[in-house]
């Protein structure tokens, strides 16, 4: 007989405590950025890594192995607060890459930085955490203006990684 209850996942049970993981409940370090744009974050994708596969073909047949492995960049978006650094932070970081004034490409010892993304319960205690290794900004957006909204000014980061090993928790 199959069991339709939702009780094995009721926190009160004994076999409970399948507790979510809650969107919210996430902060990023990043060694170059300080306090003010951790604190200024609004949302991120978690990390989304693909191997390739190889194919060989043979006859009838085809057989599959594992490839090179990548880390796709993702988006990092904050508030842009004006009584902190925050949009000067993401601006030093991101000449350090591409230097407007001088035209030069920056060295990659300069600007990819290591970083480590955590994930809280609502308590605050980790339960996940990855690095980011070779983390820099590959695109920045310092948002819009328009004069029918008092909203926010978010700013829109693309980080590139090279890779992100799991922890654990």
């Amino acid at each position: 007989m199959v069991t339709v209850s939702a009780d094995h996942i009721l926190a009160a049970t004994s076999a409970g405590a399948y507790e979510p993981q809650r969107q919210n409940n996430f902060s990023v370090e990043i060694d170059i950025l300080g306090e003010e744009v951790s604190l200024a974050l609004q949302a991120m994708n978690f990390p989304n890594i693909t191997t390739d596969v190889l194919e060989v073909h043979y006859m009838n047949e085809k057989r599959s192995w594992a490839g090179k492995t990548s880390y796709d960049a993702f988006t990092m978006d904050v508030f842009d607060a004006i009584d902190r650094a925050v949009a000067t932070k993401i601006n030093d970081w991101h000449k350090l890459v591409y230097d407007p004034k001088t035209g030069c490409i920056g060295l990659a010892k300069e600007y990819k930085k290591e970083g480590t993304l955590i994930l809280v319960d609502g308590c605050g205690a980790q339960t996940r955490e990855w690095k980011l290794v070779g983390l820099w900004p590959s695109a920045v957006n310092f948002g819009a203006g328009t004069m029918e909204t008092a909203d926010k000014v978010t700013i829109s980061m693309t980080l590139t990684v090279d890779k992100v090993p799991y922890i654990g928790g």
